[in-house]
């Protein structure tokens, strides 16, 4: 069993990557599987990028790779993107590839609407994590945002373009997406320079409190903006 990292060295490794595997990439842009490398293309990540999918070989100019197994180094990060019963896959992939940290966009886990089914994903899921030690941030998340790094791998494109963000000392940190969002496009519109900006999602693991910790002892950060539900 592999150890499992704390809260701040996980979110580190979730925020500041130098290398991120996006799992159930697609060259569809307006999608959720797409939305996460076009968002790290287009904001200029300059970290190393790993489309995965079977059925693709390019995905936004990059090479994909048919599996996590094929990948050329172990990311630091995985960016999770396929339906839950996929995602249960990926994540022993990743697991057993050693990358320590994941950002788990996939729903169907633990929300209520997901029923049974979800109640049992969600024990599959907490199992995998406690097997091979990996910290996540999710399920059903849009992900996250660190814009001093230009690190975007949020799964939508409802948020402020890349020409239009403001970088600055704020960070915002939420359970809810769609809260998260509005909090985001209301400090661009505004000139507010945000730092980064997280939502929790179900929370199996990493929670809010998680990432206010980490925000209190950042020094790039300013301000803290938080909605918790």
């Amino acid at each position: 069993m592999s150890k499992r990292k704390d809260a701040a060295e996980a979110i580190a490794s979730l925020l500041r990557p130098r290398s991120v595997a996006v799992i159930g990439a697609s060259d569809h842009g307006t999608r959720m599987n797409g939305a996460s490398v076009r968002n790290l293309v287009d904001y200029g990540f300059q970290g190393r990028i790993y489309p995965v999918n079977p059925g693709k070989h390019e995905v936004f100019g990059l090479k994909c790779y048919p599996s996590v197994d094929a990948l050329p180094e172990v990311p630091d990060t995985a960016v999770i993107v396929v339906r839950a019963e996929m995602a249960l896959k990926a994540l022993e992939e990743c697991g057993r590839a050693g990358i320590p940290t994941a950002t788990l966009i996939s729903a169907g886990f633990i929300e209520g609407a997901a029923g049974d089914e979800g109640t049992r994903l969600g024990e599959r899921l907490a199992q995998i994590l406690t097997k091979y030690g990996i910290r996540v941030v999710g399920p059903n998340t849009a992900g996250l945002q660190n814009l001093l790094h230009r690190y975007v791998p949020r799964a939508a494109l409802n948020q402020f373009g890349p020409l239009a963000c403001n970088t600055g000392g704020t960070a915002i940190i939420t359970q809810s997406g769609a809260v998260s969002n509005i909090l985001f496009n209301k400090c661009q519109a505004h000139d507010v320079g945000v730092a980064y900006s997280i939502a929790t999602g179900s929370q199996i693991d990493l929670e809010v409190a998680d990432f206010l910790d980490f925000a209190i002892d950042d020094p790039d950060v300013h301000c803290i903006l938080s909605v918790i539900e």
